[in-house]
């Protein structure tokens, strides 16, 4: 990605390395062990804890990445995404149903005549039904909105007659009708687009949720490699207080020797003495500082085998990039607009208020539905004998027709069509304030790489002149024409300049991730691709 103007960039590298390795940014001292780990799994697996962990950036965003646990949620939310895609596509499913029934009644027939002898009887003749019926069927509803049935009955009937004692019994009756059915929706609910609405919405929530993993890895991705160039920019000004700690000892011990010699009063080693112990105190804040540090990016990589309450020194061991190329402002605005994650999601969701008032919109309608079915009966001594009298076509039954039906008022459905629209403009809105916020942060990020660029050119200079002025401080002191205080004074100004220095460059690398974060090419730039 490139994002500084090109001037003077020869120039500003070559000061930028001088400067540093003044400062030693890669001495000894930088990267001594007290045990070498070449890799924390191989270290585990010998059950040893490391006390020293080398790593390059490109390293901590991996095991960061790995191990992170708000990586691990976020990837868990889109499990639940994906399993919404089901629900919704699981109501077009079909449904096998099955149903038995006994059923046995007694009652008096409404004539004296056996209907067995058709002989004239004293008492009014009873008459017991005993019936059996069972079905199987098969529905779906499909994505016109149209539900289909399509079922198979059977059914025995028993039929006796007796007065006191069980008489005469007719032949068991077995009826069979086979059936097929719809209801199709022709305003309300007709059509695939408005049947599947929810399904595209959940597909479009899967991938919002995709979108909004994206932009917790590149938030990641920026804070882990932060927290990197904190740990070496605190390290490289702990060495600069340190540097200072033994210019101001080598001071205090050429004082000692000149007050023995009589050449300089008492007070001079009280005023050396007190620089050092200030000095001392700085450095004890920083190596605290380091810690600090040291926790944060360990936080953030959630190392395996290795609690955070255990102690582990993190070498760092990438050096700053000092240079760039640029991007003209209008292109970079384009690429965040076409790159960035959460641009993406919020035109997602605009797709989705969009599909839910046109469904919302159909809802107004009435409901008119056309209703109608068809099937074949068959009748027999026997089960089998019933199935078989189905094949005869001139034993039918059919039926076509309309239903409507209108909601008076329909309140309900002119409520949600109201809120359904007022959420589309805000969803609309929200996305034009976004781009509103893109195009600030993508200036800020641009002029924050220039400005910086040129902190290190004016702090590469600052460095410089207080290196001279010290020198020469120490020489005037020597010959008797300055002070202890003067000394000390230019020995601070020189260590205040190289800690700038640093800090320009450390910051002048962080504006370069926060560039690639609001340019969305973070991930890119980094090699990591989304599985």
């Amino acid at each position: 990605m490139g994002l500084i103007p090109q001037f003077n960039q020869w120039f500003v590298v070559v000061g930028i390395a001088a400067t540093f390795s003044v400062l030693q940014w890669s001495d000894q001292g930088f990267a001594q062990d007290t045990g070498k780990l070449g890799s924390l799994g191989d270290e585990t697996q010998q059950h040893k804890t490391p006390s020293i962990l080398k790593l390059s950036l490109k390293e901590s965003i991996m095991l960061a990445l790995e191990n992170n646990l708000d990586v691990q949620v976020d990837k868990l939310n889109k499990d639940v995404r994906l399993t919404d895609i089901v629900f919704e596509l699981a109501k077009f499913d079909s449904t096998l149903g099955a149903n038995f029934n006994h059923e046995q009644r007694a009652f008096p027939l409404n004539s004296t005549i056996d209907p067995i002898t058709f002989q004239e009887t004293e008492e009014t003749p009873l008459s017991q039904v005993s019936g059996q019926d069972f079905g199987v069927d098969v529905q779906k509803r499909l994505q016109t909105g149209a539900d289909i049935r399509v079922g198979i009955e059977n059914e025995r009937t028993d039929l006796l007659f007796f007065n006191h004692s069980p008489g005469g019994r007719l032949d068991p009756e077995y009826r069979s009708n086979v059936s097929v059915s719809i209801a199709q929706p022709l305003l309300r609910d007709f059509g695939i687009d408005i049947n599947e609405t929810f399904i595209n919405v959940a597909k479009n929530n899967m991938a919002i949720e995709e979108y909004v993993f994206e932009g917790e890895l590149m938030e990641l991705v920026e804070d882990v490699t932060d927290s990197y160039w904190d740990l070496v920019l605190s390290i490289e000004l702990l060495k600069v207080e340190q540097e200072s700690v033994r210019a101001a000892q080598s001071l205090l011990e050429h004082n000692r020797a000149q007050v023995e010699a009589g050449v300089l009063p008492s007070i001079e080693i009280l005023v050396a003495e007190a620089d050092v112990a200030s000095r001392e105190e700085d450095v004890l804040v920083m190596a605290q500082t380091i810690e600090d540090d040291e926790d944060e990016l360990r936080r953030l990589m959630n190392l395996p085998h290795v609690p955070l309450v255990e102690k582990l020194t993190v070498i760092p061991v990438d050096l700053p990039r000092l240079t760039t190329e640029q991007i003209p402002l209008q292109d970079a605005i384009e690429m965040a607009f076409q790159k960035r994650p959460d641009i993406k999601e919020r035109k997602r969701d605009l797709t989705n208020r969009g599909l839910e008032v046109d469904h919302a919109k159909n809802q107004l309608l009435p409901d008119l539905s056309f209703q109608g079915g068809m099937g074949l009966f068959g009748l027999g001594e026997d089960f089998g004998d019933d199935l078989n009298g189905v094949r005869n076509v001139d034993s039918f039954h059919y039926q076509a027709g309309l239903v409507l039906s209108v909601p008076l008022g329909n309140r309900s459905a002119k409520s949600t069509y109201n809120k359904r629209r007022i959420e589309a403009e805000t969803a609309l809105l929200t996305l034009k304030n976004l781009e509103l916020d893109i195009t600030v942060e993508v200036k800020k990020a641009l002029r924050d790489i220039n400005t910086d660029l040129k902190r290190i050119k004016v702090a590469q200079l600052s460095t410089k002149l207080a290196q001279r002025k010290a020198k020469e401080e120490e020489q005037r002191y020597k010959a008797g024409l300055s002070t202890s205080h003067d000394v000390l004074m230019f020995q601070r100004d020189l260590a205040e300049a190289q800690g700038r220095e640093i800090e320009a460059i450390i910051d002048f690398n962080k504006a370069l991730v926060y560039a690639q974060h609001v340019l969305g090419t973070i991930l890119e730039d980094a090699d990591i691709t989304m599985a």
